[in-house]
């Protein structure tokens, strides 16, 4: 009842999505999160060939509008009640109307070109409830425009899977434990030490944990997925734990905890869980709000030699909580020659400052500066997120050309460097070509005395 939406002078069904209200946590392993602590937002999906024009007709005149990214450069016309404008190019919107609740998620997806002939499964049109699809190797789903399915998918040393379409993979049914929720079971779909996996175009909602958990995999290709309606705790998006050759692209995240991460993780051995390496990774064209946690993260857990050959690139941080490009280094892994490049980076002056829930009486106390977290947040330590409990060494890290877009009541975001010890540092980092607002600056650096070598906008 919010919208009433347009494309091309057809009508678009609004889809709803629960979503954090505020950005109020509790440590992990969590439980399930108190409904008040949530709102519903909106979401429409359609696919386009040439620039799409808009029609969205709101329950009042707006006073304030903003259709994210910013960098997209969006123009529109209010006339009344009613808000006109033309989307140029395929990719994921924000339409968001006096601050960012009551937001209308825009999934503008490349005309559709699937065969489906040979799917495994198909979910053509309708309501389905799959329970828990376990795949095997050579298995496709289609999802398609017109399906919802409730459930979660599997797969464990398979190869050759593929899940795609433009429908809706819902969770919604699964209830969060009240106990330690088991990494790569729970969540809407996991794959464990598979090869050759492809998501493509689905929509992913309401997961009880993280979204997508890939353990001790090789070979994944992630595009045009969207992932919304993450409102519970942990509800992470894309956890990529010790898995190589990785292709992240056109998507979009909204999650109530790290968005896209690099994990290194010890886990059972009777699951036959390696300590392999986390390299030759690339995630770019990608559309992320991170409700909590950090949007483009490695880290926290990093317990695998290397982390080496990773690449974030031309993506768009529309919200940002804790970092928007994190380096969290809790464990023993040596990482480097890890790029940032062409990110814009947004801060709005209606974000909120986070806070950890420490009871359950706790009332959460939004401040009155808004949200501004560092816009580079790399760090070490061992501790609470640490297994081998070993620091590790980070270095040759290259940050550039980043855009950083902000409202003027927004403090200037920094940028933080803490190594672990004088044997364990953080050192030979490259910032450079950081603008706000269009202009160069010279970015607000802090760092302890394990942090060396670090060059900003040269």
């Amino acid at each position: 009842t919010d919208y009433r939406v347009t494309v091309d002078g057809r009508e678009i069904k609004c889809h709803k999505c629960r979503v954090s209200k505020i950005p109020f946590n509790t440590v992990w392993p969590g439980h399930q999160r108190p409904i008040e602590q949530t709102e519903v937002d909106s979401f429409i999906s359609f696919d386009m060939d040439s620039p799409a024009d808009i029609r969205v007709k709101l329950a009042r005149r707006p006073a304030d509008i903003k259709i994210r990214p910013l960098s997209e450069n969006v123009e529109y016309e209010v006339l009344g009640d009613t808000v006109y404008f033309t989307i140029k190019k395929a990719g994921q919107y924000t339409f968001e109307v006096d601050g960012r609740h009551n937001i209308l998620h825009i999934f503008a997806n490349p005309k559709e070109t699937y065969d489906i002939e040979n799917a495994t499964y198909k979910f053509e049109n309708g309501v389905f409830d799959i329970g828990r699809l376990h795949l095997k190797s050579g298995d496709s789903v289609y999802i398609g425009a017109d399906a919802l399915v409730y459930g979660e998918i599997d797969s464990a040393d398979s190869e050759n899977i593929r899940i795609f379409g433009r429908g809706i993979l819902d969770g919604s049914k699964v209830k969060r434990s009240t106990g330690n929720c088991e990494i790569g079971k729970d969540g809407l779909i996991n794959f464990l030490r598979c090869r050759n996996v492809t998501l493509d175009g689905v929509i992913l909602r309401d997961a009880c944990m993280w979204t997508v958990t890939s353990i001790n995999c090789v070979g994944l290709d992630f595009r045009n997925v969207k992932v919304i309606g993450m409102w519970r705790y942990n509800s992470d998006g894309f956890d990529f734990v010790n898995s190589q050759d990785i292709h992240v692209s056109d998507c979009f995240l909204r999650t109530f905890d790290d968005s896209i991460v690099l994990k290194g993780l010890r886990l059972d051995a009777e699951k036959k869980i390696e300590k392999m390496n986390l390299e030759n990774i690339l995630v770019e064209d990608c559309v992320i709000w991170c409700d909590w946690g950090g949007a483009l993260e490695i880290g926290a857990e990093t317990v695998a030699d290397e982390y080496k050959n990773i690449a974030f690139r031309n993506c768009n941080i529309i919200r940002t909580d804790q970092g928007a490009m994190r380096i969290h280094s809790g464990d023993r892994a040596e990482i480097h020659d890890v790029s940032y490049e062409n990110i814009n980076i947004e801060y709005s002056k209606y974000d909120q400052r986070n806070e950890y829930q420490q009871t359950d009486d706790m009332v959460y106390d939004a401040g009155d500066v808004p949200a501004h977290d560092a816009f580079i947040k790399d760090w070490m330590y061992c501790g609470v997120w640490s297994d081998d409990n070993i620091l590790g060494h980070v270095h040759d890290i290259k940050y550039k050309n980043i855009r950083i877009i902000k409202d003027d009541e927004v403090p200037m975001p920094v940028a933080l460097f803490e190594g672990g010890d004088e044997t364990h540092p953080i050192e030979n980092i490259t910032v450079e070509n950081v603008y706000v607002n269009g202009v160069k600056i010279n970015p607000q650096i802090k760092k302890n005395d394990f942090a060396k070598n670090i060059i900003a906008n040269i």
